[in-house]
């Protein structure tokens, strides 16, 4: 083993050193490796070394990237202007041209074109150019497939294209207008990658296929989307602007409704399109059709059958079941895909009680349902990126057809011009038959005849050529006649090419007219519906505002009745069966409320959550609701203690909270504007304590607070006495209780109100609240009905004139009673029966109902 000195010094013989050696004698000179001064020289050039030039890196840099870009930008990801296509689209397009794979002939299989692309126009990967050549095929990508495919071409629910070993394709009958004219010289070519072939620059395309196709890209630091059109749209607005190029860019863009995609959906936002219209750049939202089918049995249904552009179905119905699943959208049983190759038809079924209104709006603001679509009307000017407005678009359109047609009318006129220059030669010849056939013989070759003829009546080759090649049967007297009517058709077609050659006005009707034959050819109606602006809906706005009764049962089950289900009854009956519920569940209380008003829901974990009342599902009666865990982030072993409906201001009230061991707090209202979805803790209790009653006051010093125990007794005491506190304090004792009782309600007043008491065993009476007289918070309080009779005391509460009142039971029952007919009585009485209970039965809870608020 060598030592690690040894080795370094080996190292450093081997590797770095080449060792000096002496001429002369041929001996190695050896190194003082302590003192050897190692010196390390830069290799940055300063001066050309070796036809080798310095550059500064962030130049040359700079020059590689803008290469880079600009090749990126023209001829890969940006459309040219006048034929609307990519340079790989336009490649594939004039590769099945040049094979003869047109609209009437038969299929060929994609692996030859896209070879044949490959080899001689594009120098990519295979992929891009069978992808695109897809995409030119689909029917739901392009509004007017450029290509028509025969086979597998993918779906657009985005499953891929079988491989192009498998699948066949032709031009499409639309696309013979992009190509048409190519023979007569109407654009310039251009040597392809290896200058073996030469390739159109451009295409002549007929029709502005630029906002016909649409097109998307993205290349170094810029992008395109420009979204398809109606065909017959985009030509009705071209031919407006080809009669008067001035016309006012205003004008123009009321001409043209908007995008028109092959998928449908409707489009909002006219303006967002006119303003891309008007600067090259806007947006606007898609929004999938749907329709709610309301079903015998009271569900309904939301039928989805048509979607946005670009919009997977399964993406949908992914983003769906994720909302689903983690509750973010309620109420959506199931999801079907029933679509057909006749149509897009996806299919939610809506539970029982919720409304499909409500659920659609959510579907739209939280899935692909309804996207936003910008316009960014970005080409390729003579080679240079532009931002272009509608106008733009339509002029350089315009000057491309200007050009392609003159170009082809000069070919046109030449080739007939060369073919009157025939004809009159061979008119010439025959008017001088005997003496052309006497030269002809007379001569020793073509060359020679050529020659004589030409002198003697003053001929051209061309005439000479063809006389010399004339059949002799033009020498008949119908195929002289003929050659005379011939002669002056050209002479007619040649004055009138030349007419609108010498013509601006001549050559854009010319143009108009064209563009009509292709929008009689090929157009059809819109499938996407325009609306001006959007109607931004809140759920509210869907919902209508009326009372209700909220149910909740011992294990959280809730649900929403209306409250016409529950009939004015007499006093003193049974009532109806008011809910059902599972085995092991009990009619905990009922709530009446307005939908649009909110929930306070304080748990038992002293917990408040805000919720609106029309987010429960509705029911009826007879359903069993919902868990309330499914509204509400409640955690394990949590249960709602009280529900308080609210639809007033926050401000200047406040919320008082009673426990059963008697602790009373005050807090102000506002503490609970916003609360999060976990909740906000509401107040502080002590161990085995739990909420009895919950209810909002104004902030008015005129207030009585009245509580009671469960030994019939209420206090009435004033609500200066109560200090505010904290969301977590515990509050203060708002009675004396004695040992074993606990409170079973309280309520305030101002002082004119009565004081309705209900018993345990359904008795129940109203007393002039004067006759409790106002006390301390700390004291027993007065009787309030006589319990020795009636049975304890269960519910307590103010109440004016005109109420009702719903009384529940621990068995489901409920009856709704006119208070208007429970007599007034003093404090010490019994009262009289309201309910009459079954065995084993007792009053849950007890709702009022002002009767001015109700039709019933």
């Amino acid at each position: 083993m060598l030592g690690e000195k040894e080795k370094d010094s080996q190292n450093f013989d081997e590797n770095n050193v080449d060792f000096e050696t002496n001429a002369e004698n041929n001996e190695e000179i050896e190194i003082d490796e302590e003192n050897y001064v190692y010196e390390i020289k830069p290799t940055v050039l300063k001066t050309i070394t070796d036809n080798i030039l310095p550059i500064k890196i962030e130049d040359e840099m700079k020059s590689s990237f803008l290469d880079y870009s600009m090749s990126v930008i023209v001829s890969r990801a940006l459309p040219d202007v006048r034929d609307g296509l990519k340079p790989v689209h336009r490649r594939i397009l004039y590769t099945m041209a040049e094979l003869g794979i047109t609209s009437g002939t038969s299929y060929k299989k994609s692996a030859r074109i896209v070879g044949d692309v490959l080899g001689k126009y594009h120098p990519h990967g295979d992929a891009s150019v069978y992808e695109s050549m897809v995409r030119m095929a689909q029917p739901f990508s392009l509004r007017y497939p450029l290509i028509d495919g025969h086979g597998n071409f993918g779906s657009i629910d985005g499953d891929e294209a079988a491989a192009m070993r498998y699948t066949e394709a032709r031009l499409a009958k639309i696309s013979n207008k992009m190509i048409e004219g190519l023979k007569k010289n109407t654009v310039n070519f251009r040597p392809n990658y290896d200058s073996s072939e030469v390739e159109p620059e451009v295409l002549p395309a007929k029709f502005p296929n630029l906002l016909v196709s649409g097109v998307s890209g993205i290349a170094v630091g810029m992008m395109t989307k420009i979204p398809p059109h109606n065909l017959i749209e985009i030509i009705n607005s071209f031919i407006i602007f080809a009669k008067n190029p001035e016309i006012d860019i205003n004008n123009l863009i009321a001409s043209l409704p908007g995008p028109d995609f092959p998928t449908g959906a409707t489009i909002y936002g006219k303006n967002g399109i006119n303003q891309a219209y008007l600067t090259g750049k806007g947006s606007f939202l898609i929004r999938a059709k749907a329709k709610i089918e309301q079903l015998n049995s009271g569900k309904s249904r939301i039928i989805f059958y048509e979607i946005p552009y670009e919009v997977k179905k399964p993406t949908i119905i992914e983003k769906v079941a994720f909302l689903v699943k983690n509750k973010k959208i309620l109420g959506i049983k199931d999801v079907r895909d029933e679509s057909t190759r006749h149509g897009i038809r996806v299919v939610f079924d809506i539970k029982k009680g919720f409304n499909p209104e409500i659920i659609l709006n959510k579907l739209y603001h939280s899935t692909d349902l309804q996207i936003s679509y910008s316009i960014n009307m970005l080409a390729l000017v003579k080679g240079v990126p532009k931002l272009m407005n509608l106008a733009q678009i339509f002029s350089y359109y315009l000057e491309h057809q200007k050009e392609i047609n003159l170009r082809s009318l000069n070919f046109d006129l030449e080739k007939a011009a060369d073919k009157l220059n025939v004809l009159l030669g061979i008119k010439i010849a025959i008017e001088n038959i005997d003496k052309v056939i006497e030269i002809i013989k007379a001569s020793k070759s073509d060359q020679s005849a050529q020659e004589k003829l030409a002198n003697i009546f003053a001929l051209n080759p061309g005439q000479t050529k063809a006389i010399i090649e004339m059949r002799l049967g033009r020498l008949t007297s119908l195929a002289i006649e003929k050659l005379v009517t011939e002669i002056e058709d050209l002479k007619i077609e040649i004055n009138e090419i030349k007419a609108i050659i010498e013509s601006p006005n001549k050559l854009i009707e010319l143009i108009i007219e064209q563009h009509k034959n292709v929008s009689e050819q090929f157009g059809d109606q819109r499938r996407s519906e325009i609306i001006a602006e959007i109607s931004y809906l809140d759920e509210e706005d869907l919902i209508t505002d009326e009372q209700v009764i909220i149910s909740l049962t011992q294990n959280n089950y809730v649900k929403r009745i209306p409250l016409e289900e529950y009939r004015l009854q007499n006093r003193g009956g049974v009532g109806t069966l008011a809910s059902n519920h599972y085995k092991d569940d009990e009619l905990k209380s009922l709530y009446i409320t307005n939908t649009l008003s909110d929930l306070l829901i304080i748990s038992s974990n002293a917990k408040i959550f805000k919720l609106r009342a029309h987010q429960i599902p509705d029911s009826s009666k007879q359903g069993k609701g919902i868990p309330f865990l499914n509204l509400i982030r409640l955690e394990k072993n949590e249960n709602i203690s009280s529900l308080i409906p609210w639809n007033q201001d926050y401000e200047n009230h406040w919320l008082i909270t009673v426990s059963a061991f008697g602790n009373i707090k005050k807090t102000e209202l506002n503490a609970f504007c916003n609360i999060p979805k976990k909740g906000k803790i509401a107040l502080k209790m002590v161990e085995n304590d739990y909420l009895v009653s919950a209810f909002i006051i104004p902030d008015n010093p005129n207030i009585n607070i009245l509580i009671a125990s469960s030994q019939g007794l209420v206090n009435r005491w004033p609500i200066k006495l109560l200090r505010k506190t904290g969301r977590i304090s515990i509050g203060v004792k708002g009675i004396s209780l004695e040992k074993g009782h606990k409170i079973i309600g309280a309520c305030f007043t101002y002082g004119d109100d009565f004081v309705f008491s209900l018993s345990k065993n359904g008795f129940g009476k109203k007393t002039a609240v004067s006759e409790y007289r106002v006390t301390g918070r700390l004291t027993k309080g007065l009787i309030s009905i006589d319990s020795t009779k009636a049975g304890n005391l269960v519910f307590v509460s103010t109440i004016k004139n005109n109420q009702e009142a719903i009384i529940t039971t621990k068995k489901g029952f409920a009856i709704r009673i006119d208070l208007d007919m429970v007599p007034i009585i003093s404090r010490r009485t019994k009262g009289v029966k309201l309910i009459k209970l079954k065995k084993d039965d007792e009053i849950t809870s007890v709702s009022l109902i002002k009767k001015s608020e109700n039709k019933n």
